[in-house]
């Protein structure tokens, strides 16, 4: 049985069968209690009683440092009494980290005193780990980008944590890009240098109409130092540097050609307690960002940003969740150059409007409704199908006084497979626009 999903209703059936039999089953039941209670204490006398702690961990599996690092992780284990729900917590989030397939533990006597051996089973497929991309957003036919790619990752690569990640997408949108993390000894601090070069289109608008396609282009690369509280969130604060190009490819109103190079001071944030980076069904993910750009193609003096990003998902039956996600960035101290611009427009931005249809120094977006489970797929091909409905209402303005606040109404289909969530869905807007929308690749 490799459908795991399916293990509930598996058990049901085996409740059943034996329910249909009762008849021929009877006359083999234990009628007298004494008898079952003795056959319960003969059970229980064959098993190996639990210790009540351990004095010692060993680990085996793996080379002598990663044994050492987890007997590390381990070591609020010894000496206190033996907490089996902890320890198996403990085990599956060192698994999460990616190196182990699975671990598993027994329990074993030592000089005469109780131990714990854990056993970790390396992955044979890896590292390096290769992880394959699909991206896709379509506005029907006037708007439909579609690029493929990969990420290589390296682990371990020096120090115990250290990881390459290297990216390449090509496409509609191209991205070739690099990083190397490494966590500073064994604290929570780490340091990350990344280089990346980048080619994405872009809509030109006068009014609702768009008159041209531009290809904005930029290659560069900066450096971070960061904190990482644990597996829900990090905090860096680095300087970024890049060389950008923003020049026609189809028409060429609506925007300026510019080129030159760009240097600004960030602060990028996460926090993500979701269930499921692809369809969430509960928790809450939070991505900001400040940042100080102090030079720019087109901008007059330095300015400042701040962009929130936040969605969350509450569950309200096995089968469904409500979700609200709310985004807003601003630009303090002056006019923001195109590099730095925000937009809306395109799925899960107002799904009515294409891409970048709406642009400005700040914005406001938000959206709420709700997703069902509608089926569940074989496991070869994905997890779950949901139905769902939701609403957008946003703005991008220069100033207050510019400020519209545009709408969409959107239902359709989102699917958890293998190549990652796809989206098939319809958006109106209440002054009559409308599109069908079709995504492959993060939706929230």
């Amino acid at each position: 049985m490799t459908d795991y999903d399916r293990v509930p209703d598996f058990l049901r059936l085996c409740y059943q069968s034996p329910a249909r039999q009762v008849a021929i089953l009877r006359p083999y039941a234990i009628q007298d209690d004494a008898e079952w209670q003795q056959y319960l204490a003969t059970r229980n006398a064959r098993r190996r009683p639990q210790p009540k702690e351990v004095q010692s961990v060993a680990v085996r599996g793996g080379d002598s440092d990663t044994n050492s690092r987890i007997e590390r992780c381990l070591k609020s284990d010894k000496g206190v009494p033996l907490n089996l729900k902890k320890l198996e917590t403990q085990l599956t989030r060192i698994a999460g980290e990616g190196e182990f397939d699975r671990l598993g533990y027994e329990g074993f006597t030592q000089d005469g005193v109780p131990a714990l051996r854990v056993t970790a089973h390396e992955k044979t497929y890896g590292p390096p780990f290769v992880d394959l991309a699909v991206n896709v957003d379509g506005s029907g036919v006037a708007a439909f980008d579609f690029s493929a790619g990969a990420r290589v990752t390296f682990m371990d690569v020096e120090h115990h944590g250290g990881e390459w990640r290297n990216d390449l997408m090509l496409g509609s949108s191209n991205l070739a890009a690099t990083e190397f993390y490494q966590p500073i000894a064994n604290t929570h601090f780490c340091v990350a240098a990344y280089a990346f070069a980048s080619k994405l289109p872009r809509n030109a608008f006068e009014g609702q109409t768009r008159v041209a396609v531009f290809g904005d282009e930029r290659a560069g690369g900066g450096f971070d130092l960061g904190y990482d509280s644990g597996r829900r969130s990090e905090l860096r604060f680095g300087y970024q540097i890049f060389s950008g190009k923003l020049a026609p490819l189809i028409g060429s109103a609506g925007l300026p050609a510019l080129s030159g190079s760009t240097g600004e001071f960030r602060t990028p944030y996460v926090w993500d307690g979701q269930d499921s980076p692809a369809i969430p069904g509960k928790g809450t993910r939070i991505v900001a960002s400040l940042a100080r750009v102090l030079q720019s193609p087109g901008l007059v003096h330095p300015i400042g940003q701040l962009d929130v990003q936040t969605s969350t998902f509450i569950p309200t039956s096995e089968k469904t969740s409500l979700f609200f996600a709310a985004a807003g960035g601003t630009t303090f101290h002056g006019t923001a150059s195109q590099f730095q611009i925000f937009s809306l427009g395109g799925p899960f931005r107002l799904g009515a409007y294409l891409p970048n249809e709406f642009v400005g120094n700040d914005y406001g977006y938000a959206s709420f409704g709700f997703r069902r489970e509608l089926y569940r797929l074989p496991q070869l091909v994905g997890k779950r199908v949901y139905w769902g409905g939701w609403y957008e209402a946003g703005s991008a303005f220069d100033s207050p006084d510019a400020l519209i606040v545009r709408g969409s109404a959107n239902a359709g289909f989102i699917a958890d497979t293998i190549v990652g969530p796809i989206a098939i869905f319809g958006s109106v807007s209440p002054t009559g626009q409308s599109r069908v929308n079709f995504s492959i690749g993060r939706l929230f």
